[in-house]
């Protein structure tokens, strides 16, 4: 076979591939791709920019300028997988590039398909710190020190699992998020912040301070409570005033069933939206394309790890790092096909209120 024939071919099948993947996985649907850069190697660093403009200003007679902030976060494709399957007969390698039904074609779609879902998915842990429902701890007072966010209470039982929730106490102006937990009575608090150094800016609180560790376990939901639920998750949007359109929320197959046995949720699928019902796209509700999936973080056992989220929230990068190529197995008398693609993805701090968990079984 001639080398450029061999190179259209192989640009072709990996079009194809990549085309079907988009067509079924709902990655589209959650991230965007607001970055600066090309992903061109298999680390490629990529800009994620955020431009903020200052607050309106009162007139009284003159204008004073002030600049536009700009916040820079770094994304790195970190995540690298290839595709290599080899064809005995070459024909059968080229058919699979124009026959829809080809199980090798439809399998790797599948399978990257499952492998992007449940990377963006399992991004839950950076939503903002106070924009979790579930069920909160509260038990005990706690003393925190000025500097260091050191945690000590009294009466209560701080476990490893409690850390990366969100916490506030009475004094506090904002929420922040364990950092680390020392033992039944001592964590660690940090600003919630990934793109700086570790540091704790709520001051001290003194002992015999209240507080919220916000969604330490999963919420029961059932008929009873499902709507108030996403109306909870709603209203943790609302108030961060992240924009009504293009939110999505992702929910368990287990969660639909829960839903659809509720009298007071009518299902529809607006005829807009039909191409995203290949996607799992279930209902629009309360502001929400609703669908339904496999890949979320947690079981119904401990809890799933459901996302509401704007697309500002996550930044994906995917590309080809090396190949298509198809290399010549004389061993196995053969044509092997090989591509390796690589991907990433980030939350900006600026970016985490556009986004909040469910952390929730459902019956």
């Amino acid at each position: 076979m001639p080398s450029t024939f061999a190179s259209t071919v192989n640009v072709k099948f990996s079009t194809k591939l990549i085309q079907r993947v988009y067509e079924k996985s709902i990655t589209d649907v959650l991230v965007n791709r607001d970055y600066e850069g090309e992903v061109k190697d298999q680390t490629s660093k990529l800009k994620i920019t955020s431009l903020y403009a200052p607050d309106w200003g009162a007139y009284s007679g003159s204008v004073s300028y002030t600049d536009a902030s700009e916040v820079v976060g770094e994304l790195v494709t970190d995540q690298k997988y290839y595709a290599a399957p080899k064809f005995k007969d070459i024909s059968k390698f080229e058919s699979a590039i124009h026959d829809p039904e080809n199980p090798v074609m439809a399998q790797l779609a599948e399978k990257l398909k499952v492998l992007w879902d449940t990377y963006v998915l399992g991004f839950a842990g950076d939503v903002a710190a106070g924009n979790r429902v579930g069920t909160d701890y509260t038990t005990g007072t706690v003393e925190i020190a000025a500097t260091t966010g050191v945690v000590t209470g009294t009466g209560t039982t701080f476990t490893t699992a409690m850390v990366g929730k969100g916490f506030k106490a009475t004094g506090h102006t904002k929420w922040y998020r364990v950092k680390q937990r020392n033992s039944n009575t001592e964590i660690v608090i940090e600003n919630d912040s990934d793109d700086e150094t570790s540091a704790y800016d709520g001051g001290a609180i003194s002992a015999g301070a209240t507080y919220v560790l916000q969604a330490n376990t999963a919420l029961a939901v059932s008929t009873s409570n499902f709507m108030a639920s996403i109306l909870t998750l709603k209203q943790k949007l609302d108030e961060a005033e992240v924009p009504m359109e293009d939110r999505s929320l992702f929910l368990p197959h287990v969660a639909i069933n829960t839903m659809l046995r509720d009298a007071q949720i009518k299902i529809a699928v607006p005829a807009a939206y039909q191409d995203l019902v290949v996607k799992g796209l279930v209902t629009e509700l309360v502001g929400f394309k609703v669908f339904s999936t496999n890949h979320l973080t947690g079981n119904n056992t401990t809890g799933y790890r459901c996302i509401a989220a704007h697309k500002a929230w996550l930044t994906f990068a995917e590309g080809l790092a090396e190949g298509p190529e198809t290399i010549r197995l004389e061993g196995d008398f053969a044509t092997g096909y090989r591509e390796l693609r690589v991907y990433g993805a980030k939350v900006a701090d600026e970016r985490r209120k556009f986004a909040a968990e469910l952390f929730a079984t459902f019956s």
